[in-house]
């Protein structure tokens, strides 16, 4: 009985934790999306960039179908941009690479331009060399895009 009892409490821990009870990217994210989408940006823009990197990446993995929020990302491009190029330097998931891309494609084609952030082009750049096929395709298209964007946009700084 003894053994029971010094093992209830970390076997309930494990439970929780597994079971996705404690997951706060979770619950800010269900938090956030179930907001009407023109709420969802404000919500987000309250949130350190990392957070909002944070609730970007739990939404787009494991939310069925994808929810994308690479466009409210983009609009807080100004808190963002930093936390996302970070995130994409170390990211080895691939899925989620792409999917830090598409925040960054986004910047780069509605707020301002990233032709010429060494920095950001060269984590897309490192990060596609470790994206495989079906993915590397659009990852490389996102590139793309930032190096030579549709409309001419003052310099992301």
């Amino acid at each position: 009985m003894k053994a029971w009892i010094r093992l209830s409490p970390p076997l309930w821990i494990i439970l929780l934790i597994f079971s996705g009870c404690t997951n706060p990217d979770k619950e800010l994210t269900n938090e956030i999306l179930n907001k009407p989408r023109e709420q969802r940006g404000v919500a987000l823009s309250r949130l350190s960039g990392e957070k909002q990197v944070d609730v970007y990446l739990y939404a787009y993995r494991r939310m069925e179908p994808p929810v994308i929020l690479a466009g409210e990302l983009a609009d807080n491009w100004r808190t963002t941009l930093q936390p996302v190029t970070v995130r994409l330097a170390r990211e080895d998931n691939e899925t989620s690479a792409v999917g830090l891309m598409m925040i960054l494609s986004a910047i780069s084609s509605q707020y301002c331009s990233l032709a010429k952030r060494d920095d950001v082009l060269t984590a897309a750049t490192e990060a596609i060399s470790k994206i495989r096929q079906p993915y590397s395709e659009l990852a490389e298209r996102q590139l793309r895009l930032m190096k030579t964007p549709e409309k001419q946009l003052p310099p992301c700084r």
